[in-house]
C-alpha cells in the first residue's frame, strides 16, 4: 500500500491499513463503487458544507492522472483528505441543525424502504453468517449467544418500524446531512464526503449511542435541541434497536475473513448493561413523547 500511495498520489508517508496522517490531514483510501462524475458532485458538496461549517477542508484527492477512480487489485478505489480537528457532540448537533432548514424541499425518505433493508441485511445475518460458525472455536458460544441476542433485538426493530408506519405512515420528512455511519467523533468521521447521506438525524444520534461514542444521558439531552415528532421519536427508538454495529461486524469477518473475536467478547460482556441503558432512554422518552410501547423493555431496570 505505501508503493501503491507513493506510485499513484505522489505520497512517500507510512501507511496504517490504508490510512496515514500528513500535514494536519488525515488521509485515507475508501473503495468505491462510484462513477468519476458522481464522485465530482459528491466531492464538491462536502468541500462547501465543511467551508462553511467548520472552515476546514475536506476532499476526495485527484490523483497523478487527475481524476478521482484509482483501480486497486480487482476494484476502484478513492483516496479521502481530511483536516484533523476536534469534534465535540455539540458539533454534530451544530451540523444537522444547520442543515436541516437547508433540505426542506428535497423529498422525503422512505420507511418502507429502510425496513426492507433491515429485513434484508437480518435474513442474511440468519441465513448466512449463523450458518458459517465454527463449533470447534473457543469462541463459538459466545459468538452465537450474542448473534442470537442481537438477532432478537432486529426483530423487534423491525415490527416497531413496521407498526410506526401502520401508525403514523412511510414518509419521513424531518431530514438533514447526515452519515452512513457516524461511530467516533472526529473530523474524518464528520467530513468524509462518502459517508454523508440525506436522512433523519436520528441516525446519527442511535449510531453514536450504540458506538459508545456519547452516553445515555448526552443522548437524551439532545432531543432538547431538535423539533422531533413522536414518530420521530419513535423512529429513533427502532434505531436504537437495530443491531447494525454487530451486523457489520459479522458481515465484515464472514466475507473478508477478519477476526473478531475481541469485540464479540466486550459485545457480550455488555450485553444485561446495554438492555438496562435502553431501557432507561424508552422510559425517560416514553414520559415525553406519544409513543408506542415496547413491551420488552417495559419491565427492564
Amino acid at each position: 500500500m505505501k508503493s501503491f500511495i507513493y506510485d499513484r498520489y505522489g505520497y512517500d508517508v507510512n501507511v496504517n491499513e490504508g490510512s496515514f496522517t500528513y500535514k494536519d490531514f488525515v488521509f485515507k483510501i475508501e473503495r468505491v463503487e462510484k462513477s468519476e462524475e458522481e464522485l465530482r458532485v459528491i466531492n464538491d458538496l462536502c468541500q462547501n458544507i465543511t467551508h462553511d461549517t467548520f472552515a476546514k477542508v475536506a476532499s476526495i484527492c485527484a490523483n497523478r492522472n487527475n481524476v478521482f477512480l484509482t483501480p486497486y487489485e480487482d476494484y476502484n478505489v478513492v483516496l479521502v483528505s481530511v483536516e484533523k480537528f476536534h469534534v465535540s457532540f455539540d458539533d454534530v448537533i451544530f451540523f444537522h441543525r444547520k442543515y436541516i432548514s437547508y433540505l426542506y424541499q428535497e423529498e422525503p425518505i422512505n420507511l418502507i424502504d429502510i425496513k426492507t433493508r433491515w429485513i434484508n441485511k437480518t435474513s442474511y445475518i440468519k441465513e448466512k453468517v449463523l450458518n458459517s460458525f465454527s463449533m470447534s472455536s473457543p469462541y463459538y458460544d459466545k459468538l452465537r449467544k450474542v448473534t442470537l441476542y442481537m438477532l432478537g433485538y432486529a426483530d423487534n426493530a423491525i415490527q416497531y418500524l413496521e407498526d410506526l408506519i401502520i401508525d403514523k405512515g412511510e414518509k419521513l420528512t424531518y431530514l438533514t446531512i447526515a452519515h452512513k455511519r457516524l461511530r467516533r467523533l472526529t473530523s474524518y468521521d464528520l467530513c468524509n464526503p462518502l459517508n454523508l447521506v440525506y436522512d433523519s438525524p436520528t441516525r446519527d444520534l442511535a449510531e453514536l449511542y450504540k458506538f459508545h461514542a456519547i452516553s445515555k444521558e448526552e443522548l437524551l439531552h439532545s432531543l432538547n435541541h431538535y423539533s422531533f415528532s413522536s414518530k420521530d421519536i419513535t423512529f429513533l427508538l427502532a434505531r436504537l434497536l437495530y443491531p447494525t454495529y454487530l451486523f457489520d461486524l459479522l458481515e465484515t469477518s464472514y466475507e473478508e475473513k477478519k477476526d473478531i473475536h475481541r469485540y464479540i467478547e466486550l459485545i457480550y460482556l455488555n450485553l444485561s448493561s446495554q438492555m438496562s441503558s435502553l431501557a432507561y432512554i424508552y422510559k425517560v422518552i416514553k414520559q415525553k413523547y406519544m409513543i408506542r410501547p415496547i413491551h420488552f423493555l417495559e419491565n427492564k431496570r
